[in-house]
Formats: C-alpha cells, sequence, structure tokens
C-alpha cells in the first residue's frame, strides 16, 4: 500500500488551535440562549451556510461529483451530532456533555479500518476500552442526578457517533472540495434534515425568542465559523483522527467556562470518568501517530 504524505500547513495548525478554543464556547452559548435544541441547530448550521455561501459560488467548478455523496453522508452526521449533542447540554452537566461528545477520535478510526486501512492494534483497543470506562463513570456519577442526567449522557454519545461520521465523511470530501464549497454545503443539507427532524417533532423552529438570538448568531461566528469551519479548513491536511482529537480541548474550556458562568459543579465521580476518558482518548492518538494511518 502506498503511503500519502500530509501536506502540513503552519496555517492548518493554527486553525486547530483557534477551532479548539471557538468550540468551548458553544455549550456556554447555547444555555445562555434558553432556545430550543432543533432551533439552535438549525439556525446555526442554515445561518452559517449563507454566510459561506458567496465564497462557494466563486469555486464551483472544485465541487466534484463524487464528493457529493461524502457532503450528504458529512451533512446528515453533524445534523444528528448537533440535535444530540445540544438537547444534551439541557439534561445533563457541561462537563460530561462535552466530555463524552468529544470521544469522536474512538469512532472515527473504526470508520478508517472499515475502509481496509489496518488491523486494529492491543493497545488501540485497551485504550478505547479505557475511555469507554471513563464514559460509563461519568454516566454513574450522574445517576444522582436522575434518569435525566444518564439521557443527557447517552444523546452526548450519540453525537459523538454522528460527529466522527461528519469527521469521517468529511475527510473524504475535502479532498477534492474547497472549504467554503464544502462547508456551504454540508451545512446547508444538515440544516435540510434539522429542518425535517423538526417537522416530525412538530417543533417550530422559526419561533425564537427575541432574547435568544444575539447568543445564537454568536454561535455562528464563533464556535461554527471560527471553530467547524476551521477544523474543516484543517481536514485537507491533517488525518480525520488528529482533526477529531483537536477538539479534546472543547471539554477542559467548557467546564471552567461552565463553572464560572453558570455555577455548574459536576459530581466528584464524574472527574474521575473524565480524567479516564481524556487519557484514554489521548492514549489513542498517541498510538495512531506512532503507527500512522492513511
Amino acid at each position: 500500500m502506498t503511503r500519502k504524505c500530509a501536506i502540513v500547513r503552519p496555517s492548518a495548525l493554527a486553525s486547530l488551535a483557534v477551532a479548539a478554543v471557538a468550540i468551548s464556547w458553544a455549550s456556554i452559548l447555547i444555555l445562555l440562549s434558553s432556545a430550543n435544541p432543533i432551533s439552535i441547530s438549525f439556525w446555526r448550521l442554515a445561518i452559517a451556510s449563507l454566510i459561506l455561501m458567496p465564497l462557494a459560488m466563486t469555486r464551483l467548478r472544485s465541487i466534484v461529483k463524487n464528493s457529493i455523496k461524502w457532503v450528504i453522508i458529512s451533512g446528515a452526521g453533524l445534523a444528528l451530532h448537533f440535535v444530540t449533542w445540544i438537547t444534551s447540554l439541557f439534561y445533563t452537566t457541561v462537563a460530561a456533555s462535552t466530555t463524552i461528545v468529544s470521544t469522536y477520535v474512538i469512532f472515527v478510526i473504526p470508520l478508517a479500518y472499515m475502509t481496509g486501512h489496518r488491523e486494529i492494534s492491543r493497545n488501540t483497543l485497551i485504550s478505547v476500552s479505557m475511555a469507554m470506562m471513563g464514559v460509563f463513570i461519568i454516566a454513574l456519577g450522574d445517576y444522582g442526578g436522575g434518569l435525566g442526567s444518564i439521557w443527557g449522557d447517552a444523546l452526548a454519545l450519540f453525537g459523538s457517533i454522528s460527529g466522527a461520521i461528519y469527521f469521517a465523511s468529511g475527510k473524504a470530501a475535502r479532498e477534492t472540495m474547497d472549504t467554503a464549497s464544502y462547508g456551504t454545503l454540508v451545512y446547508g443539507f444538515g440544516a435540510i434534515i434539522v429542518l425535517i427532524i423538526s417537522l416530525m417533532l412538530h417543533i417550530d423552529v422559526f419561533k425564537v425568542e427575541p432574547r435568544s438570538w444575539s447568543y445564537i448568531i454568536l454561535l455562528v461566528i464563533g464556535p461554527m465559523l471560527g471553530g467547524h469551519t476551521l477544523l474543516n479548513y484543517s481536514m485537507k491536511y491533517y488525518r480525520s483522527v488528529t482533526v477529531a482529537t483537536s477538539t479534546l480541548m472543547e471539554p477542559v474550556g467548557s467546564t471552567i467556562i461552565a463553572y464560572f458562568l453558570l455555577g455548574q459543579r459536576p459530581p466528584p465521580l464524574s472527574y474521575i470518568g473524565m480524567a479516564l476518558t481524556l487519557a484514554g482518548t489521548y492514549m489513542i492518538v498517541r498510538e495512531e501517530t506512532r503507527i500512522g494511518l492513511d
């Protein structure tokens, strides 16, 4: 098998750093908005798509027919990711939700293996087991908060799985598409998926309180355009595993911000779970970096 060498640019590395800081504010802005999770998901995607559209219109030639299927899969994954994860924030703590959802890399790697890259090593299995044990401990710590907290943890876990699909598919699409075109299409398609979900659940996404709009706009400008779009830009130069791993800064930053701005203090057991989850995920990344993944 011929191994491809990624083209690493300083701007891509800086983009990962900026994106990590930007997405740390997502959970805070979402809770401060007090808007319906489905509405937040729809407008976050729709507005971001409209903002990028003028740039994409000048680069239509970069859109390859073979990439459309990956855009559709990626958009669906992103839509489900936002719907489930954003909803989870209203049931469990920011610390628990962001830690669980940031385990993307655990699910990104199996998706890569399914395409025939290589076998799963014993160290990777151990690391995945450690990370998932951490998720279990977080859920156990939230048990005192009732079934609502556990439901929130489950939604965050599903958000992680769907987020992994978004990252893995996005990597395939970005091989032949520029950032603006990919962002416009994947955000736009994701918004359509969320709109369909809202109709199925009889939720009016156009009914948003005036006070919520300022937080939604900040959510689009910061975590969406300054976060996800920069991650999509970096996807061209880094493996999906690397990009997904850069989001591990989110639970750390979000937990600190939530402590000071929202007064959220996770149960003591959750800190143990967070440490195990982050350590296990770090070990996975270290293994991937050592061995390499095509």
